[in-house]
């Protein structure tokens, strides 16, 4: 019980920090949806906790697996 509310309290933190990093990349505006990507995306409580701090509903934030740089490339010829 103690370590899942140390869990629930560093959630807290980082998702507070990711969404203050992600309205400040987004000029200041506040945004319609998020992408979760990434292992610690799928720590227990961590989307509703983003769509907490964003203000968003939490249908809005999808989990998803992450795309790796190579693949991306390949399907979109950029780089």
């Amino acid at each position: 019980e103690e370590v899942l509310a140390d869990v629930k309290d560093r959630i807290s933190q980082i998702t507070k920090a990711v969404a203050e990093q992600i309205i400040q990349l987004n000029g200041g505006k506040p945004v319609s949806a998020v992408f979760v990507v990434g292992g610690g995306g799928k720590m227990p409580g961590y989307s509703e906790a983003i769509a907490e701090e964003l203000q968003i509903v939490l249908l809005q934030v999808t989990n998803t697996n992450c795309i790796s740089h190579s693949t991306h490339l390949e399907r979109t010829g950029t780089g």
